[in-house]
């Protein structure tokens, strides 16, 4: 890991001979705009055919505000977030699996569905709580009807008040017994229901002989979307609750965790952004932000690790791959940076193609600093001011050089 840096957008202003970078021109295009011949090495003069074209855009270069930042290699994973463990939420057997590896799941998808003696059961108690409950109700009934008539006696002075009292007593112990049943049929049911996943009564049309029917099967749903990452189970599986059969992940939020020595922690700070590169993928750059540093040194390295969210990774990142990592510290100095698309290898040494004039160009030998990604530190060899080519310096390359050997 080093530490390097890199200028805030606002370095450059674009002043392109186009209206925007296009793409190279056809090999006819190339063969019919030779370079005007040299006045002096090192320079490339178009001819009129070619300063019409867009293929050349050009930057000037102005004096920013270099922001220091530091590098790093790091693992990425996926995030803990966006990451379920789909595991079974009671014993039994795996009839059906609806999902692959690979395959994308949606947020309440049904992935397996399981056979378990356990919805038996849960039913069979459920119509007990509801007889439970029919009884209570009809006791209470009658409860009701007996404090009444021991009230009426009593006013008609042939009952005494300890009848009255008695009939108050059983009345209420008969509404307890019916909320007791009501709280029994409830449990049971949302047992059933938010538990199991299934109809808390027995379907109408089930005969005797059947034993197994769909809506007897428990559906294990997938709690978010994203992609089915690991499949652990098979039909026919006996599986107990609890036990892990599938994993789900978004692969659009993606973590990654860097490792850095502590000389560098002090310059870290949480919410710093960072911006992460492939190698198999030169050029793309993902954006994410410093979440947590850890608190602890690994032993043997002396480093510290860093966890860095990306968002929006989309498909192009893959879980367990390799980064670099570029995070911001937030200390600032004067710098000059510029793409390194504009950089071309001239006999040997770093150049780039400076602006003259309307269709001139100049190859300057320039120094290299830190390299940030896609970016270049300069230096020597340019100025705030200087007007250099940024897309195109190939093609001026190739004029170059064939002006050489003419």
């Amino acid at each position: 890991m080093k530490r390097t840096i890199y200028l805030i957008p606002s370095m450059l202003a674009l002043a392109a001979c186009g209206s925007g970078p296009t793409p190279a021109p056809p090999a006819a295009a190339q063969a019919e705009s030779k370079p005007a011949p040299a006045s002096e090495p090192g320079v490339v003069t178009l001819d009129e055919k070619m300063t019409g074209r867009e293929w050349i855009v050009v930057e000037q270069v102005k004096q920013g505000a270099a922001v220091e930042s530091v590098r790093a290699t790091g693992r990425l994973t996926t995030h803990e977030d966006s990451t379920w463990k789909v595991g079974s939420i009671t014993d039994g057997r795996v009839v059906r699996v609806m999902a692959r590896l690979g395959d994308r799941v949606t947020s309440g998808q049904i992935l397996v569905k399981l056979h378990s003696h356990d919805v038996h059961e849960a039913r069979a108690e459920h119509a007990r709580a509801k007889g439970e409950r029919s009884r209570s109700q009809a006791a209470l009934a009658l409860a009701l009807r007996m404090r009444d008539r021991a009230r009426k006696l009593f006013d008609l002075k042939a009952g005494s008040l300890e009848q009255v009292e008695r009939a108050e007593t059983e009345l209420l112990a008969a509404q307890a017994a019916v909320q007791s049943a009501e709280v029994e049929v409830r449990r049971t049911e949302i047992h059933l229901i938010e538990g199991l996943q299934v109809d808390p009564d027995e379907p109408q049309d089930h005969k005797p002989d059947d034993v197994l029917h769909e809506e007897d099967l428990v559906p294990i749903k997938s709690p978010g979307a994203g992609t089915v990452l690991r499949r652990l189970v098979s039909e026919g599986s006996v599986v107990a609750a609890g036990q892990e059969l599938l994993v789900v992940s978004d692969l659009s939020r993606l973590r990654l965790i860097a490792s850095l020595g502590e000389q560098h922690l002090p310059a870290i700070r949480s919410g710093a952004p960072a911006r992460i590169e492939l190698a198999a993928l030169p050029g793309r750059l993902f954006s994410g932000k410093v979440d947590r540093i850890g608190e602890e040194m690994d032993p043997q390295t002396r480093t510290a690790e860093v966890w860095i969210t990306i968002a929006a990774a989309g498909q192009a990142l893959k879980p367990e791959g390799y980064a670099n990592v570029e995070i911001l510290t937030g200390a600032t100095r004067p710098g000059i940076l510029i793409p390194g698309e504009a950089v071309q290898d001239i006999e040997g040494a770093s150049s780039v193609f400076v602006q003259t004039g309307p269709r001139t160009f100049v190859v300057r030998p320039i120094s290299l600093g830190e390299r940030f990604l896609d970016r270049v530190e300069i230096r020597q060899g340019l100025s705030a001011g200087d007007r250099i080519v940024v897309k195109g310096s190939f093609l001026l390359k190739s004029q170059l050089l064939r002006s050489t050997l003419e």
